[in-house]
């Protein structure tokens, strides 16, 4: 019997898409092109937009127009907005030199942290106070990555990623950014690798990961400062994404004992306890997952040869799930957010960076 296939760590898996630092990087033109997807009544399509964006790895909206996409070109972060709902977006000036930006969240319509990582530099956390207009660079504790970030408020913020062993991170702020608590091994349940986060109250928030097989999930009841590990359920791998659309509703996803195959996961109790919930055995949608209500979510990655995108969406809360249908230029989606309707990022066959909004 051949070993199961083990997952690569999310955040070294990102890094290594977005390759900001060239080393395992196709070669992309300085004019790759990036790319909008609109929907039709059941599908999605395609409009361009500005180049130069090697991939695009997380999105947030702060309401149904205002929105922002993070990600990298062959050396720098980039960062795109749009406050029309995705008809037009604008660079934003911002100093990510050597960093590709993972993740980001915006607690309110001017406000939004970003974080991300670098093969040499380590973990970053970039905050605006005016729409994206200016970007400065927050000072936290050294850690080699951070890939996802949630705040409860435009003061309380929570990071995840890893240490440069397979620990575990969290870093959490109470006062906007300007100081950051560090938390690692048992202060978060011995977890390794974190790469999705969510909160379900003012204080109460869940954590995902997983490497080598032993897949997390942690939960902290005091905003971060302790966390207990939660039972997740047989044969899977890795848990590497998750989305709270109420304060018991949660949808996780993540990759099966094999590697083979996604894995969706729900909780009604707020990330308490987990059911495994089926899911086309050919796709792997695990690379983020987004919810517009308890009811709609979306789930996104590629399918199980990593050969092309995929798109799950559910409208029973995650129960079941079907397939939608993608552009053939869509390679991989990296990360998804939902207001009125859901938008997926990532990175077009040719090389460059994508923005798709799904049917709504």
């Amino acid at each position: 019997m051949s070993a199961p296939t083990r997952h690569r760590t999310p955040i070294v898996a990102a890094l290594g898409a977005l390759m900001i630092v060239a080393t395992n990087a196709p070669a992309v033109a300085a004019a790759a092109t990036m790319k909008i997807l609109r929907p039709s009544t059941t599908n999605w399509r395609v409009l361009s937009t500005p180049s130069g964006v090697t991939a695009f790895s997380g999105v947030a909206c702060a309401s149904s127009n205002i929105c922002i996409a993070v990600g990298s070109d062959k050396s720098n972060g980039v960062i795109f907005a749009t406050s029309n709902g995705g008809s037009t977006w604008k660079q934003d000036r911002v100093a990510a030199t050597g960093f590709a930006l993972l993740g980001i969240a915006c607690p309110s319509t001017a406000e939004c942290f970003v974080v991300g990582s670098s093969l040499n530099k380590g973990g970053v956390v970039l905050r605006t106070v005016d729409g994206g207009a200016a970007w400065t660079r927050q000072t936290v504790p050294s850690t080699p990555y951070l890939a996802s970030i949630t705040c409860r408020s435009t003061s309380e913020c929570l990071a995840v990623g890893s240490g440069s062993s397979p620990v575990g991170v969290v870093v959490t702020t109470v006062n906007a950014g300007v100081t950051w608590k560090y938390y690692t091994g048992s202060s978060v349940a011995g977890a390794q690798y974190l790469s999705g986060i969510a909160c379900v109250s003012s204080t109460t928030c869940l954590a995902v990961g997983g490497f080598e097989g032993t897949p997390n999930i942690i939960r902290t009841a005091n905003l971060g400062a302790t966390w207990k590990s939660v039972a997740v359920p047989g044969n899977i791998q890795a848990v590497v994404s998750l989305a709270c659309a109420s304060a018991s509703n949660c949808v996780a996803a993540g990759l099966n004992g094999a590697g083979s195959s996604g894995v969706i996961l729900t909780s009604s109790n707020g990330g308490s306890s987990w059911v495994t919930r089926s899911s086309p055995a050919s796709l792997v949608a695990d690379n983020g997952v987004a919810c517009a209500s308890v009811s709609q979510c979306i789930a996104i990655g590629s399918n199980s040869k990593r050969s092309a995108a995929s798109v799950l969406a559910s409208n029973n809360g995650g129960v079941s799930w079907t397939s939608q249908a993608l552009p053939t230029q869509v390679k991989v989606l990296f990360g998804a957010a939902c207001k009125s309707s859901c938008l997926a990022v990532g990175q077009t066959e040719a090389g460059g960076g994508l923005i798709a909004e799904g049917p709504s």
